[in-house]
């Protein structure tokens, strides 16, 4: 049950991030990377903050190692290639979930925040929070 229901956010998070990505597409450069009052500033730093996100918890949860990452870090400077890391970071999620035991849901994620302090979180609903 668990497994389908992760599998379906998988899948949802590879369409949103299509869907997202198509429409900041159509928006000029100027407009893309101009601070509009947003937490990290512009699209572009909310884009680099969405892919951070999506590198640190998926290493947590794959269990790859940890990212030293900021997270307002600007990954990638060059618009294509954000579009791109931002549509790879996504892939393999719904791999990920297919293999993994189903009672790993039931346990805790152990792992250490981007400064450093090692925590814990009942894997389910982090995993759901990631989503």
């Amino acid at each position: 049950m668990m497994r389908d229901y992760f599998n379906t956010l998988a899948r949802y998070h590879l369409w949103a991030t299509d869907k997202i990505l198509q429409q900041i597409a159509t928006i000029n450069e100027a407009d893309y990377r101009k601070d509009c009052g947003l937490f990290f500033k512009s699209i572009h730093g909310t884009l680099n903050h969405m892919l951070v996100g999506d590198l640190h918890w998926y290493a947590r949860f794959s269990g790859a190692p940890a990212l030293s990452l900021a997270l307002n870090t600007e990954v990638e400077t060059d618009r294509p290639a954000l579009d791109a890391r931002l549509r790879d970071a996504v892939q393999p999620w719904q791999q990920f979930l297919s293999e993994m035991p189903p009672q790993r849901y039931d346990s805790l994620l152990y792992y250490k925040r981007a400064d450093g302090v090692a925590v814990s979180s009942p894997f389910t609903a982090t995993l759901g929070h990631d989503f």
